[in-house]
């Protein structure tokens, strides 16, 4: 017996922005009994010869996830109460930091993606 998958490659130019790896993530649903660093999902974006940071931008006002700005790893911050919300949408943020050498300063580039946690 055999399996088989397809493996789709893109290839980025190296001064592009970063790409997320999908258009929308939905991952499983979270239990509201889920603890403080309980994780909901890793969100992934590519780009060459760049360091990406991610962030939430929107959508966690209350400051109920978190994420690890590094692996885009999502995970749960706060207490999650299922009578208070049932759902969240947030706004992620991938950035492509490149330092400027004559003044140290660094100027982003980004890219935006909803996950939905439902």
């Amino acid at each position: 017996m055999s399996s088989s998958a397809t493996v789709k490659i893109l290839v980025l130019h190296p001064g592009e922005i970063p790409r997320f790896t999908q258009e929308e993530y939905r991952p499983p649903p979270v239990s509201e009994l889920a603890t403080r660093g309980t994780i909901v999902g890793v969100i992934s974006a590519a780009a060459i010869n760049q360091s990406i940071v991610y962030s939430i931008v929107s959508g966690n006002e209350e400051d109920i996830f978190g994420i690890n700005n590094i692996t885009g790893v999502i995970y749960v911050n706060a207490p999650l109460d299922y009578e208070t919300r049932t759902s969240y949408v947030l706004r992620v943020q991938a950035d492509s930091l490149e330092v400027v050498l004559a003044n140290l300063r660094v100027p982003s580039k980004s890219k935006l993606r909803y996950l939905s946690i439902l």
